[in-house]
C-alpha cells in the first residue's frame, strides 16, 4: 500500500510541478523568441535605412560596397535604374526567370498588389518612398523593403531582401535548449519528489508498522490471562472444595489486575500517541521527591539483598513544576528496572544532578537530571536505542509476568511530556561524567566497584514553556 502511495504522490508531484515548469518555460520561450524576431527586426531597419541613405547620397553606386554591404548584413539587394536591372546583378550571375528573378518578382507583386507601389514606375514626388513587410518564399522566410527614390531625371527602384534564415536558427536552437532543460528539470523534479515524498512516507510507514507490533504483541500479551482466567472459570465449576474454588478466585483476580495494569499501560501511551497525555504540574521540591521514592524501595533492596543508596547535592535546589504522579512513575519505572537487572550483592544508586557548570551532554542550566544507575549487566549497543520501544525485551531480560516490555516506553513518554529528555550509557561512561566534579564523588566510586552496569539519566526542565 505504502509502495503505491509512494508512487502515486511523487508522480503527482512530478505532474504538478513539472506543469507550472513547463508552462514558466513556455511563457520564457515566447519572450525569447519574441525578443529574437524584435531584435532582428530592429536590425533590418537599420541596415535598410543606412543603405537607401547611401544610395540616395551617392551619385555613383560602388559594386564592391553593394558587395560588402549584402556580406556583412546578410541583406540581398536588388536595384533597378527606370525599371532595368543595374549592371550589379548581371555581375552577380542574375538570371531573368532564375530563383532569384522569382524572389524578386514575388516581392515587387506584394509591393505592388499589398501597398499599392510599383518600383518600376517613377513616383509622381519628389520623396523617396518605400514599404517594408515580411515574405515567405520556397519555405524561408525575408524581411523586404521596396521602394523607389528620385535620382536625376529617372528613379532607382530598390529591393533589400533580409533573409531570416539566422534568425529561425536561433529560435530552433532556443526551443531545443528549452525543451532538453525542461525535460532535464522534470526528470530532476521526479527523483526529487520520489526522494522527498519517499522521506514523508517512512515515518508513516514505520509507525503503521509499530502499530501493527503494538496490537500483535498486546494481543499476545491479553490472550495469556484471557486464558488463565476461562481455565479458571472452567476449574470453579469443577471443584470439590471451597478452598480449591478460592485459588482459582484468586487466580483469576490476578490474571484481571495483571490485564487492567497492561490496558492501563496501553491507554497511557494511546494518549501520548494522540497528544492527550496531560500534565497537571504543581511546584515540587525534587530532592523530596527522591527521598519518598527511596523510602518506598529500601525495603525490597533489603529483602532481595541490594546495596541501595541515594545521592542528592548539598546545595539548594530549585522549585520545579512538574506532574508529581508522573514523576513518581517514572522513577518507578527505572528503579523497578534496576532491581530486575541487579543481581544479589550489587548495589543501585538513586541520583539527582543540578548543573551549576557545563554539562557533557547539555549546557543547560535550567534543568535538573535525574538518574538511575545499576551494577548489574551493561546493555549491548544495539540495544540501547531499542529498549524505549513498545514491548521490546532484551534477550537477558526477565520473564516474569508483570513485565511486558512497556515500562522503559511509558518512561520515555513521560519525559517527553515534560518537554525532557532520557537515555542509557555505561557506568564507565557515568563515572568519567564526574571524574572531575568534588561535589558529585560518590557517583565514580558507585561505578568503579563493577565493570558493568548501567546507568539511565533523565533531564527535565525546572520549569515547562506552557507553565
Amino acid at each position: 500500500m505504502f509502495r503505491k502511495l509512494h508512487r502515486q504522490l511523487a508522480l503527482f508531484s512530478t505532474l504538478v510541478t513539472g506543469t507550472i515548469f513547463s508552462v514558466l518555460c513556455l511563457i520564457c520561450l515566447l519572450f525569447a523568441q519574441n525578443s529574437i524576431r524584435q531584435n532582428n527586426y530592429a536590425s533590418f531597419l537599420k541596415e535598410q535605412s543606412t543603405l537607401v541613405a547611401n544610395l540616395q547620397s551617392e551619385q555613383a553606386i560602388s559594386h564592391q560596397w553593394l558587395n560588402q554591404m549584402q556580406e556583412d548584413h546578410h541583406l540581398t539587394i536588388y536595384l533597378y535604374d527606370n525599371g532595368a536591372p543595374l549592371y550589379y546583378q548581371v555581375l552577380r550571375q542574375y538570371h531573368p526567370g532564375g530563383p532569384e528573378d522569382s524572389l524578386a518578382a514575388s516581392a515587387r507583386q506584394i509591393a505592388r498588389d499589398t501597398y499599392g507601389l510599383d518600383i518600376f514606375q517613377n513616383s509622381s514626388t519628389l520623396l523617396i518612398r518605400h514599404e517594408e513587410f515580411p515574405l515567405r518564399f520556397s519555405n524561408r522566410n525575408y524581411y523586404v523593403s521596396a521602394g523607389t527614390l528620385p535620382r536625376g531625371n529617372g528613379h532607382l527602384g530598390f529591393l533589400i531582401l533580409y533573409s531570416l534564415d539566422d534568425e529561425a536558427r536561433q529560435v530552433a536552437w532556443l526551443r531545443i535548449a528549452v525543451l532538453l532543460a525542461d525535460g532535464i528539470a522534470i526528470l530532476l523534479l521526479f527523483v526529487f519528489s520520489w526522494l522527498f515524498t519517499g522521506h514523508l512516507i517512512k515515518p508513516l510507514e514505520e509507525n503503521r508498522k509499530q502499530q501493527s507490533q503494538f496490537i500483535a504483541s498486546a494481543s499476545h500479551e491479553l490472550r495469556s490471562p484471557l486464558a488463565v482466567i476461562l481455565s479458571g472459570t472452567e476449574s470453579i465449576e469443577k471443584a470439590d472444595t471451597p478452598a480449591q474454588a478460592q485459588r482459582f478466585l484468586d487466580l483469576i483476580r490476578s490474571e484481571g489486575q495483571r490485564m487492567q495494569h497492561l490496558i492501563s499501560d496501553m491507554l497511557l501511551l494511546a494518549s501520548s500517541d494522540s497528544h492527550a497525555l496531560r500534565l497537571q504540574t504543581q511546584i515540587l521540591q525534587p530532592d523530596e521527591l527522591l527521598l519518598e521514592c527511596y523510602d518506598a524501595y529500601a525495603a525490597l533492596a533489603r529483602e532481595r539483598q541490594l546495596s541501595f543508596r541515594l545521592l542528592l547535592p548539598e546545595s539548594d535546589l530549585p522549585d520545579c513544576i512538574w506532574d508529581e504522579q508522573r514523576i513518581r512513575q517514572l522513577l518507578s519505572i527505572l528503579l523497578d528496572n534496576a532491581f530486575a537487572y541487579t543481581p544479589p550483592g550489587m548495589g543501585i544508586l538513586l541520583f539527582l544532578f543540578y548543573p551549576d557548570r557545563d554539562f557533557s551532554r547539555s549546557d543547560d542550566k535550567n534543568s535538573i537530571f535525574l538518574g538511575v544507575a545499576n551494577q548489574g549487566d551493561s546493555i549491548p549497543p544495539e540495544e540501547k536505542k531499542l529498549i524505549f520501544q513498545r514491548f521490546y525485551r532484551s534477550q537477558t531480560s526477565r520473564t516474569e509476568k508483570e513485565h511486558f516490555g512497556l515500562g522503559l516506553c511509558i518512561a520515555k513518554e513521560i519525559v517527553l511530556a515534560h518537554q525532557g529528555e532520557i537515555w542509557v550509557e555505561d557506568l564507565i561512561e557515568l563515572s568519567k561524567r564526574f571524574a572531575s566534579d568534588s561535589n558529585y564523588q560518590g557517583i565514580p566510586d558507585f561505578c568503579k566497584k563493577n565493570s558493568g552496569g548501567s546507568a539511565f539519566l533523565a533531564k527535565l526542565p525546572v520549569k515547562l514553556m506552557s507553565s
